[in-house]
């Protein structure tokens, strides 16, 4: 009969705990290494970002009215923020609706005919055009177009146009047709059979004054002149833009200087932003404008508020912008240029803000200044000159990490 050895059995035993804990121990190590070596990266860009400011503003002209007469149809013959000279004709009145039909078709197809004309040049004068670029600048038009009309700013003759003009390049340019001069030539044609029909039907209504032309009046034209400017409170913008305005019947005007000025309502904090005299550029989308420059003409405060009202000095001018009285604007205050890091990948090593990026199986600390930060996401530029590393584009930004230090290994 066999004898097992005395405690044998509790030897087994605690054995196979000490294996079940060591087990367990490597585990878990290989658990938290794995966990602790594991990062999130994403690659990091240059950027150029514009710091901005948005906030509803009002347009101050020197505008003055044209008396229309009170009998007949006014047809006009140039487009709002058209530039009309002194004594100039600015629109025809007619008795006879056939003579005033007549007259207004040959103002819309003298604007066909520009339009074609603007886009029948030789092909050897703009054979480098990128066709790609023709096509955004068409879709760009479409959805400027688009956008117009569903806010009821649509202008019918200027859109098409300009529209029509661009189309009609793609064609040259895809040599779908040679020239439109045929085209050109049935307008002329058209019209000078609808001259006959006018003859001397009509009655000119003249300007005065030079200046850009709007076939809109709005009843805001003396609520705020230029000359208001250097007295116009907080207090008194905000009296100014309760009086009653709508469009007045029976008048069309004048602006009659190619400056004008934007009143803006800032907050003290946001006003002492910016200083008289200093050049800046604004946006106004509604009158489809990119951005153009302007001028820090007037900055008023008034004593205990919190608010200031900042004018703005401009000079460029289109149809819209004739028409505009509040519009929507963008002041666009700094441009960055740096790089662009995602928020998350900041870290204060020793006192010193940077970010940890991937080095071949390891890690580096890149110090960094932050510039501007926005949605997430921080316009960084690079600090040269210390001992760690630096930050470049393309490099591979840690996002997300534990316990990271420099020269940590993760692969």
């Amino acid at each position: 009969m066999e004898h097992k050895p005395p405690g044998g059995g509790l030897l087994s035993r605690v054995l196979a705990v000490f294996f079940a804990l060591f087990l367990f121990s490597y585990v878990a190590y290989q658990l938290y290494e794995s966990t602790a070596l594991s990062v999130r990266t994403e690659t990091v860009f240059p950027v150029d970002f514009t710091d901005s400011l948005e906030v509803d503003g009002t347009i101050i002209r020197e505008e003055v009215y044209i008396d229309l007469p009170q009998t007949g149809a006014v047809v006009y013959n140039l487009p709002d923020g058209g530039w009309v000279s002194a004594g100039g004709v600015v629109a025809d009145v007619f008795s006879d609706p056939e003579a005033a039909d007549a007259k207004r078709q040959v103002t819309r197809l003298a604007r066909r005919r520009d339009a074609l004309l603007s886009a029948d040049i030789p092909n050897q004068e703009y054979s480098a055009t990128d066709l790609t670029l023709l096509e955004s600048q068409i879709d760009e038009r479409f959805l400027k177009v688009t956008g117009g009309y569903n806010s009821g700013s649509f202008n019918l003759d200027t859109d098409s146009d300009a529209l029509l003009t661009l189309l009609c390049k793609r064609q040259l340019l895809q040599d779908k047709v040679e020239s439109f001069q045929p085209q050109v030539n049935d307008i002329n044609r058209q019209i000078a059979e609808l001259n006959v029909k006018i003859g001397a039907a009509g009655s000119p209504v003249k300007t005065q004054k030079a200046g850009f032309f709007s076939g809109v009046a709005d009843g805001f034209e003396h609520v705020l002149k230029p000359s208001d400017i250097s007295d116009l409170t907080p207090e008194r913008y905000a009296e100014a833009k309760t009086r009653g305005t709508g469009l007045v019947f029976g008048k069309a005007k004048v602006i009659i200087d190619y400056q004008w000025y934007v009143a803006l309502e800032l907050s003290a904090t946001q006003a002492s932003a910016f200083s008289e005299g200093t050049g800046i550029f604004l946006k106004i989308e509604e009158a489809f404008l990119d951005e153009f420059p302007a001028t820090v003409y007037r900055i008023n405060k008034a004593s205990g508020s919190d608010q200031a009202v900042v004018v703005f000095s401009c000079s460029v001018m289109n149809d819209r912008l004739a028409q505009i009285r509040f519009p929507h604007v963008k002041i666009l205050r700094t441009t960055y240029s740096g790089l662009r890091v995602n928020s998350l990948a900041l870290r204060t090593v020793e006192n010193e803000l940077g970010v940890f990026v991937v080095s071949g199986l390891a890690v580096k600390f890149c110090p960094v200044k932050v510039l501007c930060t926005s949605a997430g996401y921080s316009v960084c530029e690079p600090v040269d000159g210390t001992t760690n590393g630096i930050l470049r584009a393309y490099d591979e930004l840690v996002v997300e990490g534990k316990e990271l230090y420099d020269g940590k290994v993760i692969g």
